[in-house]
């Protein structure tokens, strides 16, 4: 029994360190080319943007004349690996049609000029094409903003003229995601 304890109390221990969910990081600072809006009828972005081929390009996305799905994600967060692929599944069968709206991962706690970050998440994502911008949110201050329980994965959608209209933790369905979208 004694050996049974010591083996499952630092494993107890490592999971609540690195699991997903509040383990956020407390070193906050400004991040380099990160400009955001938020008003009651839209969102608006400038930053460094990772593409889908790696490369980094600084831009601006908004939910002006689109919507705009944007998902938070943990750099280690199974989960939200897990819901990135399960949107990106949807993308490629048809379910959802990229065409119709802008998607944006912001991976919580990094800075979107740290490639070690970046590219440890798009890794794990690599083997699904993943076609949407990725950048970090070192300050935490978007996620903040959109997700009041600051777990991850969480979902928020924004759309023209009304402003954010969905926030949730988890993985979300593609019909709901496709009944807010369209």
């Amino acid at each position: 029994m004694v050996f049974l304890k010591l083996i499952c109390f630092p494993s107890f221990i490592f999971t609540l360190l690195f699991a997903c969910g509040k383990n956020m990081p407390t070193e906050i600072s400004p991040a380099k080319n990160l400009n955001f809006s938020i008003s009651a009828a839209n969102f608006e972005i400038t930053s460094n943007f990772y593409q889908a081929d790696g490369t980094k390009l600084l831009a601006t996305y908004d939910s002006a004349n689109k919507p705009l799905l944007l998902l938070f994600g943990g750099v280690a967060c199974s989960g939200c690996v897990l819901e990135h692929q399960h949107i990106q599944a949807a993308i490629v069968g048809g379910e959802l049609d990229l065409t119709k709206f802008n998607v944006i991962t912001f991976l919580v706690g990094s800075d979107q000029d740290n490639l070690n970050h970046l590219e440890f998440f798009q890794d794990f994502r690599s083997d699904a094409n993943f076609s949407w911008p990725m950048t970090g949110d070192k300050t935490l201050n978007i996620f903040k903003a959109n997700c009041k329980e600051y777990l991850t994965p969480c979902t928020a959608i924004y759309l023209p003229n009304q402003g954010q209209v969905f926030s949730e933790i988890g993985e979300v369905p593609v019909s709901t995601l496709k009944g807010i979208l369209y």
